[in-house]
């Protein structure tokens, strides 16, 4: 414990709290059972064909249509993800950095954290120190995946265009991907005059 509490302690005190949410909106710990979506397997799917050698037993629950359900559970490993929340709270981080002034970095954090890695021999990487690096139809853009255990989800940041996006459904193997890109492809994005959508 290099900063003298626990991983998750310190995400919910430094970054959570920082952006104006409590653990209602984001936590490691589900905030109302009642209220969480279940996440699901297709029935028919490469996924639900292999998910004993995936999922424990234990998680596995019945069928619903053309659906397997999974039961809730945790990542055991809050320092590679875990959080739990909506996409209204991922998006508030999204909002924290495309502001003036970030609520969780000063300039010279920021720009470390989006800085694009490199390999020993000087080869860069698509990866930054917070994010991996992709492009939709020639535009760079930054973004972060989740999911597992009957869910999938995304968020992207186009810094230039002033941007943020999320997708989450409660699928493993729903194309968050495929859908960000379409929503990408509905929308001209120009630094200069900001966003417009295109017609169609």
């Amino acid at each position: 414990m290099v900063a003298g509490m626990p991983f998750a302690t310190y995400v919910m005190t430094h970054v959570v709290a920082r952006l104006g949410l409590g653990p209602e909106a984001l936590s490691y710990r589900i905030a109302d059972p009642a209220r969480h979506a279940a996440g699901y397997l297709e029935k028919y799917s490469f996924m639900n064909v292999v998910k004993r050698l995936l999922i424990d037993g234990a998680l596995i629950g019945e069928y619903e249509r053309g659906w397997l359900r999974i039961r809730d559970h945790y990542v055991n490993g809050p320092a590679f993800g875990g959080l739990v929340g909506s996409g209204l709270a991922f998006g508030r981080f999204l909002q924290d950095q495309l502001a003036e002034q970030s609520a969780l970095f000063d300039r010279t954090t920021s720009a470390l954290f989006y800085q694009q890695q490199r390999t020993l021999d000087g080869n860069a990487i698509p990866m930054t120190l917070g994010w991996h690096i992709g492009e939709s139809d020639g535009e760079r853009y930054f973004f972060k995946e989740g999911g597992g255990g009957g869910f999938h989800c995304m968020m992207r940041l186009y810094p230039d265009a002033r941007l943020g996006m999320v997708a989450m459904c409660n699928a493993t193997t729903f194309g968050v991907n495929s859908v960000l890109d379409t929503v990408n492809r509905a929308i001209r994005i120009d630094p200069s005059r900001g966003l417009e959508w295109q017609q169609r």
